[in-house]
């Protein structure tokens, strides 16, 4: 059902529930008949999800083939890199989270 040029635009309107190739919520803002772009769709973004799974996993098993040039013994160990990029980046996100709980402010703050 296409809506009439002075309506408002109702995304999903009349559908219970959305479809596999619906667009996100995120994506919801786009005019009828817009196209959404290449990652409207869950297969696209299926697609890059599972690509970079791939690519994580063949780098995460040629840890074991590669000489590496290191400085202290604890690099040595099989998968170290990749531990210690996925504590650095949940490290990141608990410090983030914690400026953003500590320098957060109300909605109004600038209508004062």
């Amino acid at each position: 059902m296409a809506n009439r040029p002075n309506e408002p635009h109702t995304p999903n309107a009349g559908a219970s529930l959305p479809s596999d190739d619906a667009p996100p919520p995120d994506l919801a803002f786009a005019e009828p008949g817009e196209p959404l772009g290449w990652l409207g769709t869950r297969r696209n973004r299926d697609l890059i999800l599972y690509t970079v799974y791939l690519l994580s996993a063949i780098v995460f098993g040629l840890d074991y083939f590669l000489h590496k040039h290191s400085q202290f013994q604890i690099e040595h160990y099989f998968g170290f890199y990749a531990l210690f990029g996925l504590a650095s980046c949940a490290g990141l996100m608990a410090v983030a989270h914690a400026l953003r709980v500590l320098l957060m402010r109300p909605e109004d703050y600038y209508d004062r």
